[in-house]
Order: C-alpha cells, then structure tokens, then sequence
C-alpha cells in the first residue's frame, strides 16, 4: 500500500527537532541579552565618570564633581563630598538583574572625586591593572565588565 502523508514518527521527531532548537535559541538569546544589559551599565558608569570629569575641568557651578557608587545605584553628584540630600544628584540606578561589586578605591571609600583643572582623582582603582569596580550579573557574578580610574583620570572598560 502506497500511502502519501507523514507517519506519527516523523511528525514527532520534526516536533521534537524544533523543541530543542527552541531552546537552544532561547538560552543563547538570553545569555546575549545579559551581556548587552551589562555593557551598558559598564558604559553609563563610564560616561557618568567623565561627565563628572568635564564637569570639574570645566568648573562648572564652580566646584568638584563626583561619582558615588552603590550596589543597585550610581550617583552623580555636585561638590567635594557626596551627600545623598543634595538636589543637584543624578542618580542612575539599575536594574535587578545587574549590580556593582568589589568596588576598590585608593583611600577606601565608594566615590571618585575629580581635581579641578587637571581633572586627576585620589580616588583611583587599586585592584589589579588599576580596577575600580565591576558591572556584574546580580546572579552570576563571573559574568561582568571590570571599570578601571587611573590617577591621571583615564578611565576603561575592560
């Protein structure tokens, strides 16, 4: 008998063919998300950083300028130290799915303060290759983009 049509195998098997590149898609889709989420958090912080940076340089409200770091949070703020009551605050916070870990600063501390005109900072990174603090996965902490402040003011992403 010559019968024309898909058995119920083969129906299940291109089911299951599908199932699986379903999933697969799925996965690398979301492990691509996650790393675009904390590339641009990493890229905010920096660009926060340098504004803060110019800022200073610039001498703009004639004062200091700074970056106040926390877990779930970064704070641009105006003057030398950082007050959370202040209205001229720029705060960015982040999503539950990133946060800011092993925050290591000359002097401890959690902010970086820029010198006027020369737009230095005591406030540098002394982790490893000058590291000031990692964007990280909130869940997977090996997951992360690693910010670095040198003395001279340079700042990266790495």
């Amino acid at each position: 008998m010559n019968s024309k049509g898909f058995t119920l195998i083969e129906t299940l098997i291109v089911i299951t063919i599908i199932g699986i590149l379903a999933v697969v898609g799925f996965i690398s889709y979301t492990s691509f998300q996650r790393s675009i989420e904390i590339e641009s958090v990493a890229r905010q912080t920096v660009d926060t950083l340098r504004e803060a940076q110019s800022k200073t340089m610039a001498g703009e409200e004639l004062s200091q300028w700074g970056v106040h770091f926390e877990t779930d949070k970064f704070v641009l703020f105006y003057g030398s130290s950082y007050d959370p009551n202040e209205l001229k605050n720029q705060v960015n916070g982040l999503s539950s799915a990133v946060k800011i870990s092993n925050i290591t600063l000359s002097g401890g501390g959690s902010d970086v303060v820029f010198d006027k005109l020369e737009g230095t900072t005591s406030n540098f990174g002394t982790g490893a290759n000058d590291a000031a603090l990692r964007v990280e996965l909130a869940t997977q902490s090996s997951t992360y983009k690693t910010i670095t402040i040198t003395q001279v003011g340079k700042i990266n992403i790495e």
